[in-house]
């Protein structure tokens, strides 16, 4: 197999980029939760204002993986951190160290800003992703249960949100 090149993606990979997202559902049987579209994706990751950043990884000039994160920030230490939202390889380039080539890669980005850490969540379902995570040494986080506004009960709260005294609500501002 060919060396792998890990580089910053562009709005040329996009269409990659967007192919490898609906294997990846594929791959986890999520094909449901998809309401991912390509104008979005464009905006998100190449538009005026990035919500979040991406590194593609090429086997001789084919995009075969990519990572998209963001910074985060950890009250506690009061530093800080990338968080990789989505990682994925493609089957044929699986075996060969893309994914480790990747996540060392997004821990050179993140020392090189004087961030302290990569963090991620990985559904309990795909063994093979946390069989590798366990093998790169990457560190479980035990106690703690992940959870998420969204939908429903997100548009119930920030309906509450506009129906309290203005005393109650935050400057958007500043």
């Amino acid at each position: 197999m060919a060396d792998l090149q890990v580089r910053w993606a562009k709005a040329a990979d996009l269409d990659s980029i967007f192919s490898m997202i609906h294997d990846m559902a594929a791959y986890e049987g999520l094909e449901h939760e998809l309401s991912i579209d390509c104008a979005r994706l464009r905006a998100a990751l190449f538009g005026p204002w990035p919500t979040a950043e991406v590194i593609v990884g090429e086997l001789d000039g084919v995009v075969v993986s990519y990572a998209i994160f963001y910074q985060t920030f950890k009250t506690y230490a009061c530093l800080p951190g990338i968080y990789m939202d989505n990682i994925y390889v493609a089957q044929e380039a699986r075996g060969a160290g893309v994914g480790y080539k990747m996540l060392c890669n997004l821990a050179a980005i993140a020392k090189s800003r004087g961030y302290f850490r990569v963090e991620w969540a990985v559904r309990n379902a795909n063994a093979e992703a946390l069989r590798a995570y366990d093998a790169y040494g990457a560190e479980r986080i035990e106690g703690q249960t992940k959870y998420r506004l969204q939908g429903r009960v997100f548009d119930d709260m920030t309906q509450k949100f506009e129906d309290w005294p203005q005393q109650q609500k935050c400057n958007f501002g500043k």
